[in-house]
């Protein structure tokens, strides 16, 4: 008895794909691959004018292919709506301010070791707990004459300083 080598797609996607052009075959790969391949058989036939294989169905009985077939003309360009990712990939941003942030923009104490630090002047390098701006700040606000933004700096090290400093101020 002879086996049938058995193929990712179904034996009617195989026979709608051997008639649609005769001597291709259906496309090997991913589903994303494949949905791309029929989407662009797909304009070809609607370019040349053909009542036949003008619609996703006469193509395949997977659903799903037939689904990520329809996104893909519904669209201009064919790779626009559909981006397989690559292996390895990270599903998440390397970099979301809005993420490193987290509650410090509300005052709250410390996200993950990313502190907001004091500046001593307007044009400061150094903040008061002598860090230099690097990846572990999540800002910097300034604490100088007449300007304080003491409700965003969540820095221990810069919070004492302040303190001290009015401390001193106040006995003189």
């Amino acid at each position: 008895m002879q086996t049938i080598p058995q193929s990712p797609h179904s034996v009617n996607d195989r026979r709608a794909h051997q008639c649609a052009r005769p001597g291709w075959r259906p496309p090997q790969g991913t589903p994303h691959q494949l949905a791309k391949d029929i989407a662009e058989s797909i304009r070809q036939h609607r370019a040349n004018g053909d009542t036949r294989w003008t619609e996703p169905h006469e193509f395949t009985t997977d659903a799903e292919t037939q689904a990520l077939v329809r996104q893909l003309l519904a669209t201009d360009s064919p790779s626009a709506c559909i981006a397989e990712r690559e292996r390895g990939a990270s599903a998440i941003p390397t970099y979301r301010p809005a993420y490193l942030l987290g509650k410090l923009a509300n005052g709250a104490e410390r996200d993950k070791g990313r502190l907001w630090h004091a500046l001593p002047t307007a044009g400061g390098i150094k903040a008061l707990c002598g860090a230099q701006p690097g990846r572990r700040s999540a800002g910097w606000g300034p604490h100088h004459e007449g300007h304080a933004d003491g409700q965003r700096i969540t820095c221990r090290k810069c919070l004492k300083r302040i303190e001290s400093q009015g401390h001193k101020e106040d006995q003189r």
